[in-house]
């Protein structure tokens, strides 16, 4: 046994250095390999990115990208794809900044996961995007917002915050009001209308995330030195559209479209009346009786502007309207002046041509016909010509400019005329 228990204890055999270096050497070489797979790839997106500039080739780089897209396979791909597509961004050419923007949103909708760790730098680089003077590339931010917006933003839709999803809109919400903070109308409206767009496309509302947005939105609606009011009402409109807007902050937002209502820009009016549109049918339930009074409201300063009539005045002014219109008593006093004048014009043609020249009863009546025919349609034209013409300075007088003289018939048909 002894003899047994000998032999069963032999030395352990000393690794093989040569199995040990064949192993270092292979993954050395796939190393090798993998790097010079992504130089390659890299320098086949720079390739079709540089060829996005030249109109004639435009569209094979983007079917290349496309596929190549398509075919990514491992993140570090991804990654070199995006550091690609951030410097193309910055081409001096707009068609190829719309392009990568585009792209952009291609492979965050073919990668979601492998983006998602990139998120943050994705999104602010869009938002850095919005300085740029063309409206196409700021368009391209607006849809690109959108797109991530639709992949990333998913809660449960029932005025919960789901969980860390408050995090993933604060990632969007954060860069969009800083550039909105910038004295830059243009910055102003893009990233409002990038706002707007990640409410509308998100694929089932965080709701209890964007409640938190209404206060941000009044307080710059409210702001003087805010360029943009008519960009940001539409993010209103969005909110109360999938149900974003509480019960306690409603009055404040009405409050604050109402405002909007009297902003000399026609623009800021027209979307507030646009917000409360949409706003009211999200709301009807909530406090019929207060909403109909404010849309009452709302809806007499949207007509009457700045200087609001009251409904009693409006109402006034309607009851004591004549039923024949200006424009009637214009054509006949004109007519009457037609009629007059010709009739005299008759008359001395008659007094010249029977006491003095004698003419025979024939040729008078011809003569007298001619005239007929050839004042009527004469006189009507220049008489109304003339007549709007005098009309024009007095309309100046009273603080009207018209640039064309059929405006002033125009106005001679109003019957009332809220200012």
């Amino acid at each position: 046994m002894a003899s047994g228990g000998t032999k069963s204890s032999k030395p352990a055999k000393p690794p093989n250095p040569s199995s040990t270096s064949q192993s270092s050497v292979r993954s050395t070489s796939s190393s090798v390999s993998t790097h010079l797979a992504m130089v390659e790839l890299k320098q086949r997106i720079l390739t079709s990115l540089s060829k996005l500039s030249d109109r004639d080739t435009h569209q094979i780089a983007v079917d290349d990208l496309h596929n190549l897209i398509q075919n990514l396979s491992t993140d570090s791909g991804v990654s070199i794809l995006l550091n690609c597509l951030y410097e193309a961004s910055s081409d001096p050419k707009p068609l190829v900044k719309k392009e990568s923007l585009r792209l952009l949103a291609l492979l965050c909708t073919s990668h979601p996961d492998s983006t998602s760790s990139h998120l943050t730098k994705i999104i602010s680089h869009i938002v850095r995007r919005l300085k740029d003077s063309d409206t196409g590339v700021r368009d391209a931010c607006r849809d690109a917002i959108g797109t991530l917006s639709s992949l990333y933003l998913k809660g449960d839709g029932g005025g919960g915050d789901n969980g860390g999803l408050g995090s993933v809109v604060s990632l969007f919400v954060k860069p969009l009001f800083e550039a909105m903070i910038e004295q830059n109308k243009g910055v102003q409206s893009g990233a409002a209308m990038c706002l707007a767009k990640m409410v509308e496309c998100a694929s089932d509302p965080p709701v209890g995330a964007f409640q938190k947005l209404c206060s941000r939105v009044c307080k710059l609606l409210n702001n003087p030195n805010f360029l943009a009011k008519a960009a940001l009402l539409p993010v209103v409109g969005s909110l109360s559209q999938v149900g974003a807007i509480a019960p306690q902050s409603l009055e404040a937002v009405l409050q604050s479209i109402h405002d909007c209502l009297g902003s000399p820009d026609w623009a800021t009016r027209k979307a507030a009346a646009d917000t409360l549109t949409s706003k009211k049918v999200q709301y009807c339930h909530a406090n019929p009786l207060v909403l109909s009074l404010c849309f009452l409201k709302d809806l007499v300063s949207v007509f009457c502007g700045i200087n609001a009539l009251e409904i009693h005045q409006a109402a006034h002014l309607v009851d004591n309207t004549n039923h024949q219109g200006h424009f009637q008593k214009v054509l006949t006093a004109i007519v009457n002046f037609c009629i007059y004048s010709i009739a005299f014009g008759i008359v001395v043609e008659m007094v010249m041509m029977y006491p003095i020249q004698r003419r025979k009863y024939r040729d008078g009546i011809n003569n007298l016909s001619v005239f007929l025919i050839g004042r009527i349609p004469i006189a009507m034209p220049t008489v109304l010509s003339v007549t709007m013409a005098i009309g024009s300075p007095r309309l100046s007088k009273q603080g009207a400019t018209t640039k064309r003289m059929t405006a002033i018939e125009e106005m001679a048909g109003m019957d009332v005329s809220l200012r």
